[in-house]
């Protein structure tokens, strides 16, 4: 389970337990958020086995794309992508900025850069669109965090 389902479960049943506490002091039943925690964790759950955590993950770009902070490093960062692969003579087939552009692309997960890979495959197989991505953030600077970093290590 990604780290981001496993902070949307805490979340859940941080809400759930805070609401049991909160409804005794309202008068309210504590039915109410229990069943309000149940369907949360079941919608995970559905989202996660069935979806591949695809709501999560337009859930959570909902709420970032609400920081300009969020959506300059955004743009940023996937434009160094376009930039590397433009330089390296890669076709580039399209580009989404958020989780939504690339749904309403019909491509499921976060956006990105896309490019046609194909020429790359030939000469080398350990060369791969995410590798190639990384090097591009090594080459114009960090903007993400240290787990952008981790997979560079070797």
């Amino acid at each position: 389970m990604s780290q981001t389902a496993l902070n949307l479960v805490a979340v859940i049943i941080f809400g759930m337990t805070f609401g049991s506490l909160l409804s005794s002091a309202l008068g309210i039943s504590p039915y109410i958020p229990a069943s309000i925690a149940i369907a949360g964790l079941g919608l995970a759950t559905i989202d996660r086995f069935a979806f591949d955590n695809l709501g999560v993950t337009l859930l959570v770009d909902a709420v970032a794309q609400t920081s300009p902070q969020h959506r300059e490093r955004v743009l940023h960062h996937e434009a160094g992508h376009l930039l590397v692969a433009y330089l390296l003579g890669i076709p580039i087939t399209g580009y989404a900025l958020t989780a939504w552009e690339a749904l309403g692309q019909g491509h499921r997960g976060q956006g990105g850069v896309r490019f046609d890979d194909r020429i790359i495959k030939p000469r080398s197989k350990r060369v791969s669109s995410r590798r190639c991505g990384w090097s591009a953030t090594v080459r114009f600077g960090w903007r993400g965090g240290r787990r952008s970093r981790r997979p560079l290590a070797m």
